[in-house]
């Protein structure tokens, strides 16, 4: 997982679909608090995080009603239909799609391939533009 969180930070952006945004992550503590630093790397490299998440849910530290202020973090979120949720976060990056599921035993897999991006991130711009 941490190999795969670092990986996405070698690209300029990266666009996250579902998974409630970590909101009730199952991971043991250590990984949260992981995360929390790979967020503030996330930040100091400049890399932009566009999440469309599931309905209602959000990153501690970016609440959705904090636009300018999230902008200025390099992030912004957008949420998925109220009926469409899933435990598995799709991660777009680079030439390179990444699914992970959040537990505590997290897994994740990574698939390269340009027209799998492309077909993903065709399903990221539809939620995207119709729930902005």
């Amino acid at each position: 997982m941490k190999a795969l969180l670092g990986e996405i930070l070698e690209y300029k952006e990266s666009f996250w679909i579902g998974g409630n945004s970590g909101a009730e992550m199952q991971t043991d503590l250590n990984f949260r608090t992981w995360f929390g630093h790979w967020m503030k790397k996330r930040f100091e490299s400049k890399h932009m995080m566009y999440d469309l998440a599931d309905y209602g849910c959000f990153l501690k530290g970016y609440p959705p009603t904090k636009i300018s202020q999230n902008k200025a973090k390099y992030y912004q979120i957008c949420y998925l239909p109220k009926n469409l949720s899933s435990p598995m976060v799709i991660v777009i990056f680079g030439d390179k799609v990444g699914q992970i599921l959040w537990s505590k035993q997290s897994f994740a897999f990574v698939i390269e391939s340009n027209e799998i991006k492309a077909s993903f991130l065709k399903y990221f711009n539809y939620f995207w533009k119709s729930n902005k």
